[in-house]
């Protein structure tokens, strides 16, 4: 009967456990988006699966299979290849319309881990009959983990017929992602950005890229490194294009006659754009940097916008993407090393660099607090691994002047930390063996002077 009564509760067991695996596996993320024009119909499918035991992602659609398990961070290229796959109808998880109803508002709809595309299926809107759109993925679990998306601005996305674009991209050496980077204020503290705004099909009297820089971003400084026209291939057909940077209201800060509008931080002004050669795809490339701001928050996007004003009497604006780019923080823990959870104040620590050699930041654990043992480094960081070393030691401890095991930053671990431990110095006793030799031989001499004094007090007694 015992035998029988333990089956029973392990089958109950396992019976309890098998339950509860569909609840802990099913995630439910939620994906935010917005438009400002009704008529517009988006499909969603699930293009990928995702393994959480090994953290990878798998596709049945040979098309996206190098895309998917390549990166699955690089998103605009798998977007890209989304564009020429049929899509299984059981794929399809959800669908949603722009209407009146829900415009000008957040909206959302919920899907589980994976990597999902967002397809525009129908437009009804008539001033759009003809509009391409850029498509979107989607990827759960996100590299932040969060499980909500920041707002899909739809409009953003919706290009009219005939109506040129303009994107944004970081430059990252000589290639170009809108894929969100990471930059720091100590070294790699300059990014660059691209900036690329097709020209319309007629000539225009005013062309202006106009940029708008987020918080986290130095807006004092953005420094043009160049402006080219380039065909359709991304081949340069004007080396050095005449421009200007303008902060002027009226050129940034518009309302276009199509509804749409801007409000930016700068704009780089063609100076003679119907000069320009208005071959079908040519574009303007504007190539800009800029620095972290000392506002900028540890693992919080900062934004970069671009749009685009152009037309002759009365101008068009084109809203642009959007780009994120992110900063991180370092600490030491300092601990005594025969109890990892003694905390000590007053040790100084430096990073570094992952050559060990390029010294960042100095800091001192607190020695109060619940900052206690902590050495908090004032720099913001690129994603990437740095190390640290102790430079002096807390009173009484002896210096770990080894280096730290590798520190590492990035969106897993927006504050990167190491620990270190000091072992107690060993401080000789009163009497040791410092004091033992004088000792020694300062109570020789005593004896030595008593026996002489007993030999003479002895030869008196004989005398007499």
């Amino acid at each position: 009967m015992k035998t029988m009564k333990r089956v029973f509760a392990v089958l109950v067991a396992v019976l309890l456990i098998a339950m509860m695996i569909p609840a802990v596996s099913a995630a439910e993320n939620t994906v935010n988006w917005r438009m400002s024009n009704s008529g517009f119909k988006y499909d969603v499918y699930k293009i990928a699966d995702y393994d959480a035991t090994t953290g990878t992602f798998s596709t049945t659609y040979d098309a996206l299979k190098s895309e998917v398990t390549a990166n699955k961070e690089e998103t605009a290229a798998l977007a890209a290849a989304c564009k020429n796959v049929t899509f299984n109808a059981s794929d399809k998880v959800t669908s949603f319309t722009s209407t009146e109803d829900n415009i000008n508002q957040v909206n959302s709809f919920t899907v589980g881990d994976g990597i999902f595309y967002i397809k525009l299926a129908e437009v009804t809107n008539p001033d759009y009959a003809g509009a391409a759109t850029q498509e979107s993925v989607v990827v759960f679990p996100q590299k932040n983990k969060t499980t909500s998306t920041d707002v899909f601005n739809l409009d953003n996305k919706i290009k009219k017929e005939n109506e040129p674009s303009v994107s944004k991209f970081f430059k990252v050496g000589n290639d170009e992602t809108q894929e969100a980077q990471s930059f720091g204020n100590v070294i790699d503290k300059t990014i660059t950005y691209s900036l690329h705004a097709e020209l319309p099909k007629t000539a225009v009297e005013n062309f202006i890229i106009v940029d708008t820089m987020g918080t986290g971003l130095n807006e004092t400084k953005h420094d043009v490194t160049g402006v080219q026209l380039l065909d359709k291939d991304g081949q340069v057909l004007t080396e050095s294009v005449a421009y200007t940077v303008t902060k002027a209201e009226a050129d940034i800060k518009v309302t276009g006659k199509n509804g749409k509008t801007t409000d930016g931080t700068f704009g780089v002004k063609i100076t003679d754009p119907a000069a320009l050669d208005y071959t079908a795809g040519n574009y303007i490339c504007v190539t800009y940097t800029t620095e972290l701001s000392a506002d900028a928050l540890i693992n919080t996007a900062i934004p970069n916008t671009v749009d685009l004003v152009y037309g002759n009497e009365f101008n068009n604006v084109v809203n642009g993407n959007t780009v994120d780019a992110f900063t991180y923080a370092a600490q030491a823990i300092k601990v005594d090393a025969s109890s990892a959870t003694t905390k000590l104040g007053r040790a100084t620590f430096e990073l570094y660099a992952s050559d060990k050699s390029t010294k960042l930041a100095t800091a001192v654990t607190a020695e109060s607090g619940a900052d206690l043992g902590i050495a908090k480094f004032d720099v913001k960081l690129k994603a990437g691994t740095y190390y640290v070393k102790e430079t002096t030691a807390p009173e009484g401890y002896n210096l770990n002047s080894s280096w730290s095991e590798p520190l590492v930053v990035g969106p897993e671990t927006p504050t990167g930390s190491v620990t270190i431990a000091d072992t107690k110095a060993k401080i000789p006793s009163t009497g040791g063996n410092g004091t033992m030799v004088f000792t020694i031989v300062g109570g020789s001499l005593v004896l030595l002077a008593a026996a002489l004094f007993a030999v003479v007090m002895k030869k008196k007694s004989s005398a007499k």
